[in-house]
């Protein structure tokens, strides 16, 4: 389960000397980094912890600068890599497993979707939501913009830490009967509605340790038969390697998140099921009884006729 620095894929392989632009670049980077890192609260959805040091006194601060440029360039990027992995803490940019957190769409205040099949009114407001986030994920998009990729394998990507990086196509189309494309109202107008299922964007996180990431559903209370069978799209379920790792905003510009197309089909109507969808595998917390959203989205499903 350990792993060492070496385990992560960053600018410079074992052993390889530092480049000069690295040399005379490399506090820099590791500041743009970090300030990147803090970037990436909105999609972690937690809180922001950073503290405001901007307020101490100046001279503290002409003293540590001077104590960062006295660092030599390979004491720079042993500290860099340990940023980017702490073995000994299991941290990706200082963040652990209760990172991991998952979102839902269409998005609706309160988790509950309760709507009537035979009313448009009451459910085209969550259509509208999944159109809307899915027009980056549009075939015509992904083909211009991002690059066909390996399935199954991480998808490691060299260079400066600064140069752009390529993403992974993820066409909508993969989701097939909840693409939209066939069926725009994503199977609401029938009572057999679709969900989205995104994982938050860690930087640096190699997801399952090379085993993929898979969705389970279940009801989280009262009889199994009240959600029946659950179709996932793309088939497998699973969130393919080949998405990993995310080199952060900066960096992987036309970066989509790789999705997982929840369809019920048999849903019981006339009546509130309240359903638990999670993410499993390899260092995944999902079970947590103080984080509703650590590895877990809940919500509740009331469909009329």
């Amino acid at each position: 389960m350990g792993r060492s620095t070496s385990d992560i894929k960053v600018t410079l392989g074992k052993g390889d000397p530092a480049p000069k632009s690295l040399q005379s670049n490399c506090m820099e980077m590791k500041s743009r980094t970090q300030r990147s890192a803090d970037q990436q609260n909105n999609d972690l959805h937690l809180p922001d912890n950073r503290n405001d040091e901007r307020g101490q006194h100046s001279d503290e601060t002409g003293e540590e600068s001077q104590m960062e440029h006295k660092k030599t360039c390979a004491e720079c990027i042993r500290g860099f890599k340990l940023f980017i992995w702490n073995p000994e803490k299991r941290e990706f940019m200082g963040r652990n497993a209760k990172s991991w957190g998952v979102s839902i769409r269409p998005h609706v205040s309160g988790f509950d979707f309760t709507f009537s099949a035979s009313d448009r009114s009451t459910w085209s407001s969550y259509v509208d939501n999944m159109h809307e986030f899915l027009k980056a994920y549009n075939d015509d998009a992904q083909r211009a913009n991002n690059v066909a990729c390996t399935p199954g394998e991480y998808f490691f990507q060299a260079g400066e830490l600064h140069e752009e990086k390529k993403a992974c196509r993820f066409p909508r189309s993969q989701l097939q009967n909840c693409s939209g494309i066939e069926d725009p109202t994503f199977g609401f107008s029938e009572g057999k509605p679709c969900f989205l299922l995104k994982m938050n964007r860690i930087l640096g996180y190699e997801a399952g340790w090379g085993v993929p990431i898979y969705v389970t559903c279940a009801v989280q209370k009262g009889d199994e038969t009240d959600l029946g069978p659950v179709t996932f799209y793309p088939k497998t379920g699973h969130f393919d390697l080949m998405y990993f790792p995310y080199y952060g905003k900066l960096t992987h510009v036309n970066y989509t998140s790789p999705l997982i197309a929840m369809h019920f089909t048999e849903v019981r109507r006339n009546h509130p099921v309240t359903v638990q969808c999670k993410i499993n595998g390899e260092g995944i917390i999902s079970d947590s009884k103080t984080d509703r959203f650590l590895g877990r989205i809940t919500f509740t499903v009331n469909i009329g006729g």
